[in-house]
């Protein structure tokens, strides 16, 4: 089943438009089966030895070609018993077969939700069988015989067997099918006396029914989720109802409407160019006389007659586009269409409010909008830089983290310790710092004195490993010796607890860079006092 074609569509366009081939047809495919069933004999007379009974068994096909496949299989078949009565003694018998089946199949019919097939396949059956009987013994000692009881079990060598039958697949899920088949089975058994235990069962015809399921690589029942009557495995558009194209790209996929005009590219006699519907095949899609722009609002009342807009009660705005945030810039070429903001060259930034200091945070929101900084869920952060070089020291907006009691850096702190290394190779001016390690006075004084040091000297390595040169860093632990913050409380305990970068010799070459570090915007630069202007000359007097 394929969609119908888009209203309007001419019925002479050409041939209709047809779904690909299914996957259940095409690639070559593997299908694993087990199944129950019966046999009974079609042509029974007064001495049947086996009329029939039970079977079960299963197979493995594979589908080399798209109509046909071959399968190996082994069955299990029980074909009943019989009793002989005679004397004072009973003779019970039950015979059954093993097959192994080798089996070719043809598929006159196959769709997506259901397959027919036919098949004749070809085996070796071994009969086996089973007696037990009872016999009279005759005791001098006794005036009544003696039963006595006998078992015995046979097994035949290897006879044909034959069969032909038709059956059904019935896809259940993407891997999962129900099959079901009818037919005739044949086995050219002997009839002879098998392993000396009893008569072999006579040459068989019986009527067979098998029934089970399947698990398939390659024989899928195929979805149809967007509900257009074209099965998934073939739609180019899965998601979104479409209609029939020849095109494989394009199959199943919503009708092209390039000029966005809503009329269908199909019957848009203008597909390029939005315009409006019209009865006229030769002009449907096309725009009206005197609307140059194709949006269906005379030049005469539209503001914007050369950009395709929209009607708009204020003659000033009608058949312009939508400007949402009103800054005079239409949402079409509006980076920033919901908050207003100013031209630029840019396309990127067009319309779209300041910033500054270009960290790409906008002034609105940059909590330092003329300092370059990163982005931070703190809003009082917000664009502000992690690092400010002062003229004594190298000042870091947060702490370098550390393990509990530990000199290992926390992972969080390798961004913050980037930006300082980077600042640091950006001015050479700087030839000494300092890397100073403080603690709370927590604890013995002689174990933070060692923490101290041992935290120094981890930053001190750490900048080092990121290119720093080790003759421009010496680390010193001061332990709790020059506290910041209150020792008496939690937050003047977390004060104290820091790493400085004291800048102890420079000279007066200027930085290489000004206001840059590994993360764009995450250093700022604080430069000298500019000297004040000069005062402006005094008015002449009149």
């Amino acid at each position: 089943m394929t969609a119908p074609p888009p209203a309007g569509a001419d019925a002479d366009d050409g041939p209709p438009l047809q779904p690909g081939p299914s996957k259940l047809s095409g690639d070559p495919r593997f299908l694993f089966d087990v199944h129950v069933g019966g046999l009974v004999e079609l042509y029974p007379d007064e001495e049947t030895e086996s009329p029939g009974g039970a079977l079960i068994g299963g197979n493995v096909f594979y589908g080399p070609l798209r109509w046909f496949d071959v399968g190996l299989g082994y069955e299990r078949s029980f074909l009943g018993s019989d009793d002989v009565t005679g004397g004072v003694g009973t003779r019970r018998t039950s015979r059954g077969a093993h097959a192994l089946w080798l089996t070719g199949r043809l598929y006159p019919y196959e769709s997506e939700n259901l397959a027919f097939f036919v098949d004749i396949a070809g085996a070796p059956v071994w009969q086996t069988l089973s007696a037990s009987s009872t016999s009279a013994a005759v005791d001098e000692t006794s005036p009544s015989p003696i039963l006595i009881a006998n078992r015995c079990d046979g097994y035949d060598s290897a006879k044909l067997g034959v069969r032909a039958g038709a059956g059904f697949l019935l896809p259940l899920s993407s891997v999962l099918i129900m099959h079901a088949q009818v037919g005739a089975d044949h086995y050219a058994f002997g009839g002879d006396v098998i392993d000396n235990c009893a008569d072999g069962g006579n040459p068989a015809t019986y009527f067979a029914a098998r029934i089970g399921l399947a698990v398939s690589t390659g024989r899928i029942r195929i979805k149809d989720s967007d509900g257009d009557g074209i099965y998934d495995d073939v739609d180019a558009c899965p998601k979104v109802p479409g209609v029939a194209n020849a095109n494989p790209e394009q199959h199943g996929c919503p009708p092209a409407d390039r000029d966005k005009d809503t009329v269908l590219d199909i019957v848009d006699a203008c597909p390029d160019i939005p315009g409006v519907v019209q009865a006229d095949p030769s002009k449907n899609g096309c725009p009206l006389p005197g609307d140059m722009d194709g949006d269906g609002i005379p030049d005469p009342v539209d503001a914007c007659p050369t950009v395709p807009g929209a009607a708009n009660p204020d003659p000033a705005k009608n058949g312009c586009p939508l400007d949402s945030d009103a800054d005079g810039i239409f949402d079409p070429v509006d980076a920033c269409p919901t908050v207003p903001g100013k031209p630029n060259a840019d396309p990127t930034k067009h319309g779209c409010p300041d910033d500054t200091d270009g960290d790409g945070i906008l002034d609105a929101v940059d909590a330092c909008p003329t300092d370059a900084g990163p982005a931070n869920a703190d809003p009082a952060k917000h664009g502000c830089p992690l690092v400010v070089v002062t003229a004594g020291e190298i000042v870091i907006k947060e702490q370098v983290q550390f393990d509990t009691d530990k000199a290992t850096i926390k992972p969080v702190s390798n961004g913050l310790l980037d930006s300082v290394a980077q600042v640091i190779k950006d001015h050479p001016e700087i030839k000494k710092i300092e890397v100073q390690g403080h603690t709370d006075s927590k604890g013995p004084k002689q174990h933070n004195q060692v923490l101290s040091q041992q935290r120094s000297d981890s930053v001190r390595k750490a900048l080092e490993s990121r290119g720093v040169d080790k003759a421009r860093l010496v680390s010193k632990g001061y332990g709790p010796d020059k506290p910041i913050g209150d020792n008496a409380t939690d937050v003047g305990r977390t004060q104290n607890r820091r790493v400085q970068f004291v800048i102890l010799e420079k000279t007066d070459i200027p930085p290489k860079v000004i206001g840059t570090a590994v993360a764009p915007g995450a250093t700022q630069v604080v430069p000298p006092a500019a000297p004040p202007p000069a005062a402006p000359p005094a008015a002449p007097k009149p």
